[in-house]
């Protein structure tokens, strides 16, 4: 069943009037590629390629997350996730080996924030539409770095390729994540020819398959699991072929691109 644009959830409409209808621009998503690859720090391309290509993908996303019935109460509460991660006071009760530990620890060495990430994307749309596909593909931007803590993938560049990878077979579409993956495989398989990357990249793909859609689950209560528990509640595979390749790159002479870097 397809929603209405005027259907409202949450006091939030599906689709805002404002909202532009939503096309594949392969053409522009090629353009901002190119900026990427120039300047790997330039996060604004990376949501401008998302809206390239995903945007009839993020309709499909929405209204599959609503017709599961944990999606539309969490749409219904229609709260931002920001507040709870980026409040690193108080994921401290969160004790050591569980998951909200393990993220609050990789947020601290990173020097990263949920509200760092809104603020890119703030940058490439500064008149975001407070509606509901708005609201989802916030939460899953949100969620980006708690994948990282999930899977294992590192902030470099490949680890970046994986966890889009992986994001992109778990949410079951959104085909900008690997348009973006691809991009940045192509490249890194320039730098290193002889790493099989390609199979931990296929590798990623499979573990994102047969992952459960983390954006459903409730993420203070998974936060207060062992990381090993959340990611067996979660489906989430260990990766060694990418821990093999990972490997493989940190040992080599030259340096690592990091055109995907703090995706």
């Amino acid at each position: 069943m397809a929603f209405k644009a005027s259907t409202t959830v949450g006091g939030r409409p599906f689709r805002h009037e404002d909202r532009q209808r939503p096309r594949i621009r392969p053409l522009e998503a090629l353009r901002r590629v190119r900026r990427l690859i120039d300047d790997k720090d330039d996060t604004e391309q990376v949501f401008h390629i998302l809206a390239a290509l995903n945007g009839p993908d993020d309709v499909r996303a929405t209204t599959a997350f609503l017709h599961d019935p944990r999606g539309m109460a969490l749409a219904q509460k229609g709260e931002s996730l920001i507040p709870f991660l980026d409040d690193h006071e108080g994921l401290e009760r969160f004790d050591e080996g569980t998951l909200g530990h393990a993220y609050l620890t990789f947020m601290r060495r990173e020097g990263l924030s949920a509200s760092g990430l809104e603020a890119e994307e703030l940058k490439y749309d500064a008149t975001f539409q407070d509606d509901l596909i708005g609201w989802y593909a916030g939460r899953r931007r949100d969620l980006h770095d708690l994948v990282h803590v999930l899977t294992g993938y590192s902030r470099g560049a490949f680890g970046e390729v994986c966890n889009l990878a992986f994001s992109y077979r778990m949410k079951r579409g959104g085909i900008g994540d690997v348009f973006i993956a691809l991009a940045g495989l192509f490249q890194l398989k320039q730098y290193f020819p002889r790493i099989p990357l390609i199979p931990a990249f296929r590798e990623a793909l499979r573990n994102g398959r047969a992952a459960k859609l983390l954006y459903l689950a409730d993420i203070e209560e998974l936060f207060g699991l062992t990381l090993e528990d959340a990611q067996a509640r979660l489906g989430v595979r260990p990766s060694p072929l990418y821990e093999e390749a990972r490997r493989a790159i940190e040992a080599h002479a030259s340096p690592v691109p990091t055109t995907l870097q703090n995706a």
